[in-house]
C-alpha cells in the first residue's frame, strides 16, 4: 500500500493503468491485483495505491522493483510512472 495526498484544489481521481516490472528488477514477480481507494480524493485529503503481490516460493526476503502507470485528472499532470521497491516477506 501507497498513501498519497491530494495537494489540489479540486477533488482527484486517480487509475492504475499498468504495472510491470522494473528494467533493474530482480525477478519481475507478478502483481495479482492492484486498485485505488477511495475513488475519488477530496482537497487536502489522502488515498492509497493498493497492490497484490504473487511471490513464487523461496522469494522470501527478496526486494524487487515495480512500475506503475497512473492516470488522473490532474491537468497539470495526467499521467504519472511511479517506481516502488517492496520486500517478500514469509
Amino acid at each position: 500500500t501507497i498513501d498519497f495526498r491530494n495537494e489540489g484544489t479540486e477533488p482527484l481521481t486517480v487509475s492504475i493503468v499498468k504495472v510491470r516490472a522494473a528494467p533493474n528488477a530482480d525477478c519481475g514477480c507478478g502483481v495479482e491485483g492492484f486498485e485505488v481507494k477511495p475513488d475519488t480524493i477530496d482537497p487536502g485529503a489522502t488515498g492509497q495505491l493498493v497492490f497484490s503481490l504473487k511471490a513464487p516460493d523461496g522469494m522470501s526476503g527478496m526486494q524487487d522493483r515495480m512500475l506503475a502507470e497512473l492516470e488522473s485528472n490532474d491537468p497539470q499532470q495526467p499521467n504519472v510512472t511511479i517506481a516502488f521497491v517492496f520486500q517478500m516477506l514469509p
